[in-house]
């Protein structure tokens, strides 16, 4: 006879063990569903550096790797690639609060560039492109409505009397 309780107690205990020592997450934590945006990350994060960490990992072997490509291609005759550069970027999706990101954003454009704002506006892809579309949408409102300049005050001296 086995004994069915013992049996899956034994199985979730096996299960919390396996995600606590991969520094994973356990996505059938009934815990997590009511986990606040920053203790999300919070047990994301180890899982994030280990990642990281592998993707430094895979692009020094991919580095050393090349160096026998370049051999390769000079010894059949294929061209000489010695001096071509690559970078392999790896994207990790990481539950991200956009409110809180934009809102921050917003509060830093006092003393950030709007380049760096925009840099990290989760919204923006391409922060050169939104650059030149942030120009473009002022000139068209100065183009059409004019420049607004607030009256001198002589202007406004002479409108009370």
């Amino acid at each position: 006879d086995l004994d069915m309780s013992a049996t899956g107690d034994l199985l979730d205990r096996l299960r919390h063990d396996l995600f606590e020592f991969a520094d994973a997450v356990d996505t059938k934590d009934p815990d997590l569903g009511n986990a606040s945006g920053a203790a999300i990350n919070f047990r994301y994060m180890d899982l994030d550096n280990d990642c990281a960490g592998l993707a430094n990992e895979i692009n020094g072997a991919l580095a050393r790797l090349k160096l026998f490509i370049d051999v390769y291609f000079q010894a059949t005759g294929q061209g000489d690639f010695t001096g071509d550069q690559f970078s392999i970027e790896f994207n990790a999706d990481m539950p991200v609060n956009e409110t809180e990101v934009i809102n921050n954003a917003i509060q830093s454009s006092a003393i950030l560039s709007q380049e760096t704002v925009l840099a990290n506006h989760p919204w923006v892809d391409n922060v050169q492109q939104e650059l030149k579309l942030l120009k473009d949408q002022r000139e068209e409102a100065v183009a059409e409505f004019g420049e607004f300049r607030p009256p001198a005050a002589s202007e406004h001296n002479h409108a009370e009397e």
